[in-house]
């Protein structure tokens, strides 16, 4: 865990340890990611939770949208760009966790030969 940390703050990320995971910010309205390691294979799991995240803001999307014509316009924008902001999260989420995920599976290629 010390070498992986070392080599995700070397390149520029705020890491830090707690309990056995590293939680890397990748700054601006992206999400924090965590790393662990998955005990019975001995390889590390990047792990962003956004699935349950962008499910979130697509049904705040939906009942933002749904109810637009229905009830108060203004709560109702509101509840929409709150769920375009955070789906817009999400997807810079995703891009920004595409270097930890190579270098993770550099990693875990380099530890099981």
């Amino acid at each position: 865990m010390n070498k992986l940390n070392r080599l995700i703050s070397c390149r520029g990320y705020k890491v830090s340890e707690q309990g056995g995971k590293l939680k890397i910010k990748l700054g601006g309205i992206s999400n924090e990611v965590v790393i662990e390691k998955d005990i019975p294979s001995g390889l590390f799991v990047v792990n962003t939770s956004e699935m349950r995240k962008a499910l979130l803001y697509g049904l705040m999307l939906f009942i933002g949208l749904s109810s637009l014509e229905n009830s108060n316009a203004y709560a109702s924008a509101m509840m929409i760009s709150l769920a375009v902001v955070g789906l817009f999260g999400v997807v810079l989420t995703e891009l920004k966790v595409q270097k930890i995920r190579e270098l993770i599976y550099q990693l875990n290629k380099n530890e099981s030969t």
